[in-house]
């Protein structure tokens, strides 16, 4: 599994019958209420070029894309002491119980230059009046609709926020998707009360607010994309009675490079071809990964022989050549009854990183293959289990905040590897996890603690 982060390109608040610009402040307020039912929105683009060179360079379908989720912190997500107080101007109170939605902006716009406003007998003082605003869109077309939302409007998903300090958290898989991969226009998203908020007339004024693109924390807002392109080669842990995955890998000048497969033959030990796959049954994981299932009955065949797979391929020069690999089939009671045989510690399992060190310190922009080696002690037999990275920061002392959740790592013939893209590390100290896990068993691994480091910084000592 691979996870990826997209920034925002840019973001502004727009105030109902204001032409105030504040698109630089590092936080968004969305306010209602009061005896005028005075309202903002938020609105911005998502920067989707990383991920758009992402897709194409590994060559991920759509299929393979598990989410696209949209993410921005509240800033009271930690301060659980604030929720239904008042905000600094101490007119404003924190909302609570309400809901928001989110919806497509149908024309482009600009983000502007302006930074502050303030309350002032339930008006804004305009100290940047430029575009965008409520009416303009830049400083020479106006809205077609002024505040956007019209009867037109289409509203991708709303949500409920019950104490008022969660973090906006919605599924926009489709709507990226659409633009990755169907060419839609993208002019950007936009969040707003529900209209019983906005046209309600209240005695107090009512406020969210979350973290923009210009935040001076941490907490960044972004769309988090995971792509489902695990590898779990069951090459070296062929079991007899059950479906097994076996790749085929391939490069070109140490990089991977597609082949088109034309077949794939299966040979017993005795040189006779068992099976033939088309290339119908043949899975493209990624770019230069390739896939078959085989399950081969213990009735027909013995444990401990040798199988072969020959893959027919024709290069991207047009050159056909075979490849010849192998695999061992192994006892299924060594997969079924293992606990029975050889009980599974995880605690004697220790791993080696290898492509990333501990206290090491990573220039913001590389992209990193990390292998981990393994050695069981005290143990009969191998076996295949799932091995699992986390990957947290620290802010403030100890409290942590997640990256990247428990991930499964790939499982390839010589271990286990996965992906590290810096590119959308903020820069940090971070720490990277492993957890073992075997027939309910899971064991977490101390993490090792390594630096990210801004593009233009000089490396230093962690």
């Amino acid at each position: 599994m691979s996870t990826f982060r997209s920034y925002f390109e840019k973001n502004n608040t727009l105030i109902k019958d204001n032409l105030t610009n504040n698109s630089q402040n590092p936080v968004t307020e969305l306010i209602y209420g009061t005896e005028d039912s005075i309202y903002s929105r938020f609105i911005f683009k998502i920067d989707l070029s990383d991920i758009t060179s992402k897709i194409s360079t590994e060559g991920i379908t759509i299929d393979k894309i598990q989410k696209h989720e949209l993410n921005i912190a509240n800033t009271i997500a930690v301060r659980s002491d604030l929720i239904g107080g008042f905000m600094v101007d101490e007119e404003t109170r924190r909302a609570s119980s309400f809901e928001l939605r989110l919806f497509v902006i149908p024309e482009s716009w600009d983000e502007g230059s302006g930074y502050d406003f303030v309350y002032n007998n339930n008006l804004f003082l305009p100290f940047n009046t430029g575009a965008s605003n409520w009416f303009n869109r830049t400083t020479a077309d106006d809205w077609s609709i002024d505040g956007i939302i019209g009867t037109g409007t289409t509203v991708l998903a709303t949500q409920t926020f019950d104490k008022g300090n969660e973090n906006v958290k919605i599924d926009i898989t489709d709507y990226i998707n659409s633009i990755l991969y169907s060419g839609v226009t993208d002019y950007g998203l936009g969040l707003a009360y529900l209209p019983v908020y906005e046209s309600g007339s209240t005695e107090e004024r009512y406020s969210v607010g979350f973290h923009t693109k210009y935040t001076h924390t941490f907490f960044e807002p972004f769309v988090e994309t995971v792509i489902n392109d695990l590898v779990l080669d069951d090459r070296k842990y062929f079991y007899l009675d059950k479906t097994n995955k076996i790749y085929l890998y391939t490069k070109k000048a140490g990089s991977s490079a597609d082949v088109t497969v034309n077949s794939v033959r299966i040979k017993n030990h005795n040189g006779d071809v068992i099976d033939f796959i088309t290339p119908g049954q043949v899975t493209k994981e990624r770019t230069g990964v390739y896939s078959i299932t085989l399950n081969i009955d213990s009735q027909d065949y013995p444990d401990s022989i040798i199988f072969e797979d020959i893959w027919d391929v024709t290069d991207s020069s047009g050159k056909t050549r075979e490849i010849v690999q192998s695999f061992f089939l192994k006892d299924p009671t060594e997969y079924y009854a293992y606990n029975q045989i050889n009980r599974f510690e995880p605690d004697n399992i220790h791993f080696t990183f290898h492509g990333i060190g501990s206290g090491e310190i990573v220039k913001r922009g590389v992209k990193r293959r990390i292998s981990i080696d393994y050695k069981q002690l005290y143990a009969n037999n191998d076996i295949a289990f799932d091995l699992e990275y986390r990957l947290f920061t620290k802010q403030g002392g100890n409290m942590e905040i997640v990256v990247i959740d428990y991930t499964k790592v790939d499982r390839i013939l010589n271990g286990y590897e996965f992906n590290l893209d810096t590119s959308w590390l903020i820069p940090s100290d971070y720490y990277l996890e492993l957890r073992v896990i075997y027939d309910g068993i899971s064991v977490v691994k101390n993490p090792i603690k390594f630096r990210i480091q801004s593009e233009n910084q000089n490396f230093s000592i962690l």
